[in-house]
């Protein structure tokens, strides 16, 4: 009997955990470490990330890409260009010298791919 009383203890709370987490249960939160956000905004843009990193010391966001990257877009929340960038490569390093705190939508252009893959950074530097 105290078996089942658990179960059904369990069952009823594992729900309410769930959605009292917020954010965490966003589906499109990719990463998230020390104030720095990724949200990739879907399943395609997705796939053509390797790795997403954050590193303390010198406070810059790493990516690789499954592709190599030709430009990044960076636009602020209003969707205001603030600058395009020529990368030419698979890695990309976003240092706190070309983004200080805030919300940015990044756009990605592959070699080989269509359109524009969009990620949305939040950075709490």
């Amino acid at each position: 009997m105290k078996t089942i009383m658990t179960a059904v203890v369990l069952l009823t709370l594992c729900p309410l955990i769930t959605f009292s987490s917020g954010e965490l249960n966003d589906p499109s939160l990719i990463y998230s470490f020390a104030g720095v956000e990724i949200k990739v905004l879907d399943e395609a843009s997705l796939e053509n990330f390797v790795s997403f990193n954050y590193e303390l010391k010198s406070k810059a966001v790493h990516f690789e890409t499954v592709e190599s990257i030709e430009f990044i877009q960076i636009f602020d929340l209003d969707e205001k260009l603030l600058f395009q960038v020529p990368v030419l490569s698979n890695k990309l390093q976003l240092g706190k010298e070309l983004l200080e705190s805030g919300k940015f939508k990044i756009g990605f252009t592959f070699s080989g791919l269509d359109g524009v893959h969009f990620i949305h950074l939040k950075l709490n530097q």
